[in-house]
């Protein structure tokens, strides 16, 4: 009983001891990717006409939507890969005076950038939706219908503002980084001639 007795108590040690070796270990090797793992550089490109898919699409009343692309150039420091669980933005149209109004954004998922100090590019989809809704005193459509020369006067770039946000897993980290930026597109102005008489904008279209 005595020998059995140690023996359960050797093999309880041996086993106590080999759990807590293995767990210091993974933890050794997690803080050791954790030190070493870099975030990627991001770099954005000009906010663009998204003309594969149609620059506006005005199949309901009342509304459309403008679809743009930012062309994002990551680029991988680390010699691992890096996936991207999900690519986010938020489109805000700013108008002086008011507060940014929303006006849709954009999402992507499922993106692997190549380790080992790599680029990686991607075409990033947003869409601008405007609605009646969003805009009680007009003052988006308005300054719309005026930049891009609907009132009369010359064609200018139509600003915007994002939010992008970065969910990328490199290994067992996750990062999510933040970018704030603004951007000037060109206006499809003669495709928002179409919707012009559904808007209710004195003037709006009848320019030429």
């Amino acid at each position: 009983m005595d020998q059995g007795g140690r023996g359960i108590g050797c093999f309880t040690r041996f086993f106590c001891c080999t759990i807590l070796i293995t767990l210091l270990l993974i933890i050794s090797i997690v803080l050791t990717i954790a030190v070493y793992v870099r975030p990627p550089d991001v770099a954005f490109g000009s906010v663009e006409l998204d003309t594969d898919k149609g620059a506006l699409d005005v199949s309901t009343p009342g509304a459309f939507t403008i679809n743009l692309r930012i062309p994002i150039s990551i680029r991988n420091p680390n010699f691992f890969d890096a996936g991207s669980q999900s690519l986010t933005a938020e489109a805000f149209y700013p108008v002086r005076g008011m507060a940014d109004t929303p006006v849709g954004g954009g999402s992507q998922k499922n993106i692997v950038f190549k380790g080992g100090d790599s680029v990686s590019n991607t075409s990033f989809p947003i869409a601008i939706t405007y609605d009646k809704a969003i805009d009680p005193t007009q003052a988006v459509i308005i300054d719309i219908a005026t930049r891009c020369g609907l009132l009369g006067g010359s064609t200018s770039n139509l600003p915007i503002k994002y939010t992008l946000q970065l969910k990328i897993k490199i290994l067992v980290a996750t990062i999510s980084p933040k970018f704030n930026g603004e951007a000037n597109f060109p206006c499809p102005a003669n495709e928002l001639r179409v919707v012009a008489g559904t808007l209710g904008i004195p003037g709006f279209g009848s320019a030429a």
